[in-house]
């Protein structure tokens, strides 16, 4: 029972947390501790216990969630997208701690730059993993960076209410979708979920709000 609740506890977690977020649970100790632990170590960048004298219970406080760096490296190991030694090129400020250590598992040739670097530099790489600030077509000339048949991720943050018309999201038949479509051999769409809330706006009606992490994932660089 305490395994169990321990799980769905984490998994809300998982939903919930935003990078850098912090988790905070109380566990009865048993034979499946150190593998619970162990896990949320892979997911947190601090992981620290406190068990009470003579008792099983224990806390547990799970500092820094690597939200960034899971959800790429979901992407990253489901399409295959970086290849033993593949130049990869990542153009996320805010990103960049968790692409390179994904990126870095799979090559050693990860190279990091800021919008003033992007716009000057003439390097192509074979993987690009990118995240749009605003619209993407006021970043699209970091596809000029792309190698022929190279990947690319680019990664939008979104909400959708489905109460109203006020949504911010990508979906397939977007302009934005569709022209990446055109330039790639394949392309799919990948969101996580972030979290979901509830709140009551005049005159008192309760609207409910989904945030996403939306991906659009760029396999085979067709060229000019």
């Amino acid at each position: 029972k305490s395994l169990e609740l321990t799980n769905t506890l984490i998994e809300f977690g998982e939903i919930n947390l935003a990078e850098n977020g912090n988790l905070v649970f109380k566990i009865i100790r048993d034979s499946e501790f150190e593998s619970i632990f162990k896990s949320l170590k892979s997911k947190f960048r601090h992981v620290y216990q406190y068990q009470f004298p003579k008792s099983s219970q224990t806390y547990v406080i799970a500092k820094g969630f690597k939200r960034n760096e899971l959800e790429m490296r979901t992407l990253v190991e489901k399409y295959n997208l970086i290849k033993k030694d593949d130049e990869v090129l990542i153009y996320a400020e805010d990103e960049i701690e968790g692409w390179e250590k994904v990126a870095l598992k799979k090559s050693k040739n990860v190279k990091s730059i800021s919008k003033k670097e992007k716009l000057a530099t003439t390097e192509k790489s074979k993987m690009i993993l990118f995240k749009a600030q605003y619209r993407f077509e006021d970043d699209d000339s970091i596809i000029n960076h792309l190698k022929k048949d190279g990947n690319m991720i680019i990664k939008h943050s979104s909400y959708r209410d489905y109460d109203s018309m006020w949504k911010h999201n990508i979906t397939k038949s977007d302009p934005i979708f569709k022209e990446i479509e055109s330039k790639f051999k394949s392309v799919k769409l990948e969101s996580f979920k972030i979290h979901q809330y509830g709140y009551y706006s005049y005159p008192f009606e309760k609207t409910e709000t989904e945030y996403f992490e939306d991906y659009i994932i760029g396999i085979g660089y067709l060229g000019e």
